[in-house]
């Protein structure tokens, strides 16, 4: 017993030891050696080498996934665009259908804009047709990118352009999404489908061009769903001195006036007796005048009923709605119209504004991307500055104090109340930045004032919200101290009503109408010392 236990433990040791090394092997060398067989087919890749390639295959999987990206040999050279070496896994039997990241073959070489390559999967049979997993076809991927020859060329050999994927849209939504112009053309030239049939008719406009000091352009874009063409209807304006009348077209019924405008230096205004604050419209031009209809600010044909009143936007008219050209000539006519009766309209910026100006329209309504898919040039040049609304925008200012009260779209930071920079040189710096004016000097500050802690984007009252740690009270106290005033208006950040927050040294003014019908547009009415929450319907609920 005692020689079988010695034995035993014997055997048991042998055998534990020889279950580690295979242990080791199977961890160790395996990884290894399947590491050289992968850096064996990167180098064949590399260099081109047919000859190097064929004996990789000789030893391996010619479908099996390889390299950090987990990619067949075959999709490496599509993506390395080694046509020898995908002729040669072709005839060494790499499937042409394989999926490798969710897409075929056909689908990465034309990601690789490689037609050549193009042109010899479909030859040797590739479907094409297949689809990646959210059923998307090379079509999709050739107008997505713009690749209007491998377009053609798949048209050619015989494609369904117009198959849907499944988001529900074709290769000409893509195209027309991402302003692929040539492929869209050619698209619409074969009368190819599009989810764009299933939209209404839109009108835009006006837009009024001046790209000289003496003559204009005034520009309408029109979508005609019962023809489904979308156009650009155009007039010539002579620049006079003084107002310009010119009556709307293309479908528009309205009139207008183009002001000319001097340059408004004012930053802080006193002794106003009353003061009605909105925080961000969106596009809202309907909830807008309703609003302002059944609160007195105009009349029933939407001229300037309010006096002496002033009129705060505190930024962001821009994206989300169907509705912000309305918006914008509501607001032109309305800023001449009150100071023409004492009063005062104040368009303060706010992030979209920038984004807009700067080119960064990934919140535009369906509308506004769909229309501007059509033109030779982006939504936000019609912004520019030789561009009658994309000039008045440049010359708003960021914050404004009235009375007691300070106006800014975001906030104010305790970063940003370190610089020390006040009203006035705030509103002057981003007139500058807007117009292209800015010395070397003042790039630094400019980059505080555009970025998260600056007063467009700055979302510190409410809350750890967001990545912004929620500022004290002795912060919001000494940013009162710094500017002289009792309170600060804000939009920016969503509430569900005007609320005030820190003992009401911060009203909050963005309410998300657009999201919820359970949700209605307010304003903020600064009567002397007292503030109201109003609604459309003409209620007023004071605010302790």
């Amino acid at each position: 017993m005692i020689y079988f236990k010695k034995y035993y433990t014997q055997l048991n040791t042998v055998e534990r030891l020889k279950n580690a090394l295979t242990v080791f092997f199977i961890f160790f060398f395996l990884p290894i050696a399947s590491f050289a067989q992968d850096t064996l087919l990167f180098d064949a890749v590399k260099s081109n080498d047919t000859k190097l390639l064929n004996e990789w295959i000789k030893k391996n999987d010619v479908n099996g996934y390889y390299g950090e990206k987990s990619y067949t040999p075959l999709v490496i050279s599509i993506k390395k665009e080694r046509t020898k070496l995908v002729k040669l896994l072709l005839r060494k039997g790499a499937a042409i259908e394989q999926l490798c990241q969710d897409k075929t073959p056909l689908i990465h070489s034309v990601e690789s804009d490689n037609l050549g390559i193009v042109k010899i999967l479909i030859k040797k049979g590739a479907d094409i047709n297949g689809t990646s997993l959210k059923e998307n076809t090379a079509m999709v991927y050739a107008a997505f990118f713009g690749y209007a020859d491998i377009a053609r060329y798949l048209v050619k050999k015989g494609i369904n352009y117009n198959l849907y994927n499944a988001a529900g849209k074709t290769a000409l939504d893509y195209a027309n999404t991402h302003h692929r112009y040539e492929v869209a053309s050619f698209l619409h030239s074969i009368h190819a489908e599009s989810e764009e049939i299933l939209l209404p008719d839109y009108l835009d406009g006006p837009y009024v061009w001046w790209p000289d000091n003496q003559v204009g352009t005034i520009i309408y874009l029109k979508r005609d769903s019962s023809k489904n063409i979308t156009t650009m209807e155009t007039q010539n304006i002579d620049r006079k001195s003084g107002t310009i009348h010119f009556n709307g077209f293309a479908g528009d019924t309205n009139s207008y006036e183009l002001f000319i405008k001097k340059p408004d230096r004012d930053n802080i205004f006193r002794n106003v007796d009353r003061v009605f604050a909105m925080g961000d419209i969106h596009g809202g031009y309907y909830e807008l005048i309703e609003l302002l209809k059944n609160n007195d600010i105009i009349d029933e044909n939407l001229k300037w009923n309010w006096g002496k009143g002033h009129l705060v936007f505190l930024g962001d008219l821009f994206d989300r709605g169907d509705y912000v050209t309305e918006c914008l000539w509501l607001i032109y006519r309305l800023e001449h119209e009150a100071i023409k009766a004492g009063g005062k309209v104040h368009m303060l910026l706010g992030n979209h504004e920038l984004m807009i100006i700067d080119g960064i329209t990934n919140d535009v309504s369906r509308k506004y991307e769909y229309l501007s898919q059509y033109l030779e040039f982006n939504l936000e040049q019609f912004y520019g500055n030789d561009f009658e609304i994309g000039k008045w925008l440049r010359s708003k200012k960021t914050i404004v104090k009235i009375n007691n009260n300070l106006f800014v779209h975001g906030g104010i930071s305790p970063e940003f109340l370190n610089t020390g920079i006040n009203i006035r040189n705030l509103n002057n710096l981003v007139y500058r930045y807007l117009n292209n004016e800015l010395d070397s000097t003042e790039i630094t500050d400019v980059e505080l004032i555009l970025g998260d802690k600056g007063p467009f984007w700055y979302r510190g009252y409410f809350g750890n919200w967001n990545g912004y740690k929620q500022i004290t009270e002795e912060s919001v106290d000494k940013t009162l101290e710094f500017f002289n005033v009792s309170r600060i208006i804000v939009g920016h950040t969503n509430v569900n009503k005007i609320k005030g927050l820190y003992h009401g040294k911060i009203y909050a003014t963005d309410i998300p109408y657009y999201l919820s019908d359970e949700v209605v547009l307010q304003g903020l009415l600064i009567e002397g010392e007292t503030f109201y929450r109003v609604y459309p319907d003409g209620k007023r609920i004071k605010l302790e």
